[in-house]
């Protein structure tokens, strides 16, 4: 039987199963979460924490703390909400303000996401946004 895991090449020869997994020590969880090439650095409490706290100093706005708070990626979060990727990311990382329509949006967001990102299926139906939803075609 092959051995789980990936080969030279970081192609997966196969998966390991849940009794597998269930065996592994935590030195050899660490040691995977170490080779592997995808996988980001492991954290101690107090490291966390002050990531956290940069991201909090340039997160002026709360952006990424809501996004977080949501438990979305990015690309996911400005899908969803129909923002630009760019425009989140920079928002993200205080090089620019959200103008005041975005800061509404946001804080609808933070108030009713599910609300929010129903709404932004019809952003680009001006029949929807003109007649609403009980007179849309």
């Amino acid at each position: 039987m092959v051995k789980p895991g990936r080969d030279e090449h970081g192609n997966w020869l196969r998966l390991a199963t849940e009794e597998e997994l269930d065996a592994l020590t935590d030195e050899e969880i660490a040691a995977a979460v170490a080779s592997d090439p995808d996988a980001g650095p492991i954290l101690t409490e107090k490291e966390w924490e002050a990531a956290l706290a940069r991201e909090a100093a340039r997160d002026k706005w709360g952006v990424a703390r809501l996004r977080r708070r949501l438990g979305v990626a990015q690309i996911v979060f400005a899908d969803r909400y129909r923002i630009p990727l760019t425009t989140l990311r920079n928002w993200e990382q205080g090089v620019c303000e959200p103008d005041r329509a975005a800061k509404v949006l946001l804080a609808a967001i933070a108030t009713d996401p599910e609300l929010v990102a129903r709404a932004a299926l019809h952003a680009q139906d001006p029949d929807y946004l003109a007649a609403g939803p009980a007179r849309a075609a």
